[in-house]
């Protein structure tokens, strides 16, 4: 999430209305968005199947990733079959109707008349109903031009050189990590060659393997502080032999919508979409993206988060931009199942801008961000081969990213869970001792997490 002023547009705050019985939870907006049109795009949850229903709901180092993947599709599929019938109906019922399944969070996609929402509402298969948001990345904010030499002024910050002294084989080789932006330019001389898997869901929110590109920027930029090199003379990635996964969400216009966010947050669980092989599938995802208000655990997008930690991968995600006020962060940095992270500058003080705790979730306050990194004039890559500094949350994202590539690398038998506490427990407190709403538990300190684990 990179700086800028209020032009972006948020996720909005989802408020259900609890209808009568069994009626399903609706998102108010849907009916507000009817007012005014003939039709809406909405996201179906459906009730899952309980046969089998352990593996739906925790992964103990008895049942695969595989056995798990497996039990959410059947799960959905077996749930889909009985409703089949009334999709076709409301494919003769809306001509424009474009239907889509997310079966990693027991999901439908498709477009409501008023008809049909009411319909939907009463059937007993269908727990809520949410409206597919339209979400807007800004043009990023150019920050001044780093002048370190050797290495970024973010990567000295968190001691990457003198970790490359003592370690010198922590690089990040055989770690995988993803990132949803937008896209990514795999000819720049840093990035060539790091890109096992790309798939664009910005024009078809279903996705389509394409060749990688990035007619944004913002994703190429991420990507370099994560696994770039040095081919400008200077290293800008904090894991430069990373392998990437690569989701493209975002247009060249900054566009996106929640169900083509879901679908790349499905797509990360298995990218070569085979569920017998485990090589592609990401230790960790890049998020440098979200939005304001408080969040609901019945969200689709929080059910995304829950099965990739299910699925222990890491989610790593922008606290936002919307700093200084208390109570900016966004989600889905702000869900309780997420790592939210802050922005501070060369100086180690927060940055103005980097959204503030606390976070709400289901009406409750939440200790947020979780912490910090290096977020304000980042020197990364551009598309075309070229280099930019930018600020943002967006760019202290990556930075913690590429950490915890390391920290999976020098740690592999680490869970999500204990590499939380890892990152928390090794921090520079900053701010007011402990815990606080700017920093969260601090900056993070790489050379003291890859040396001084003692769990």
């Amino acid at each position: 999430m990179t700086h800028f002023r209020a032009a972006f547009v948020f996720f909005g705050l989802t408020i259900f209305l609890y209808g009568m019985g069994n009626a399903a939870e609706i998102d108010p907006q849907i009916e507000m968005e009817l007012q005014s049109q003939d039709t809406v795009p909405v996201i179906v949850r459906l009730e899952e199947s309980h046969e089998g229903g352990d593996a739906l709901h925790f992964l103990p180092d008895t049942l695969s990733r595989k056995t798990f993947l497996e039990e959410k599709r059947r799960s959905f599929h077996q749930t889909f079959l009985s409703f089949r019938p009334q999709v076709q109906n409301f494919r003769q019922a809306i001509p424009e109707q474009n239907f889509g399944e997310i079966w990693l969070i027991g999901a439908i996609t498709l477009r409501v008349n008023e008809a049909l929402l009411e319909e939907l509402r009463n059937d007993p298969k269908v727990l809520s109903i949410h409206l597919d948001r339209t979400h807007y990345l800004p043009q990023p904010q150019t920050g001044y031009l780093d002048h370190e030499e050797g290495y970024t002024w973010g990567l000295k910050k968190l001691k990457l050189p003198v970790l490359n002294l003592v370690a010198s084989d922590l690089t990040g080789k055989g770690v995988v990590a993803g990132v949803i932006d937008t896209g990514i330019d795999a000819t720049h001389p840093d990035l060539q060659g790091k890109i096992l898997y790309f798939k664009d869901f910005s024009s078809n929110p279903e996705g389509e393997w394409t060749l990688p590109t990035d007619d944004h920027g913002h994703g190429t930029h991420v990507a370099g502080t994560i696994a770039g090199g040095s081919a400008s003379g200077k290293a800008i990635g904090v894991a430069p032999e990373t392998t990437l996964v690569v989701a493209r969400i975002f247009d060249a216009n900054g566009m996106t919508s929640t169900r083509a966010i879901l679908n790349a947050m499905q797509w990360m669980a298995d990218p070569d979409e085979n569920f017998e092989t485990d090589e592609d599938v990401p230790r960790i995802v890049n998020n440098s993206w979200g939005g304001s208000g408080g969040g609901e655990t019945d969200s689709p997008l929080y059910m995304a988060v829950e099965s990739w930690r299910t699925l222990q991968i890491f989610p790593c995600f922008a606290a936002g931009n919307s700093g200084p006020g208390v109570g900016t962060v966004g989600t889905p940095g702000g869900f309780d199942n997420a790592f939210a992270v802050g922005a501070t500058d060369e100086k180690d003080e927060i940055a103005y801008f980097s959204s503030r705790g606390p976070a709400w979730l289901d009406g409750e306050i939440l200790d947020k961000p979780d912490a910090s990194a290096p977020g304000v004039d980042v020197f990364s890559s551009i598309p075309g081969g070229g280099y930019a500094s930018w600020s943002g949350t967006s760019m202290a994202t990556p930075h913690m990213t590429g950490v915890i590539v390391l920290l999976f690398q020098q740690y592999p038998f680490l869970t999500v869970e204990r590499m939380t506490h890892l990152l928390i427990d090794s921090v520079d407190d900053l701010g007011v001792e402990g815990f606080d709403y700017s920093y969260g538990f601090g900056r993070v300190n790489l050379l003291r997490a890859a040396l001084d684990y003692n769990y």
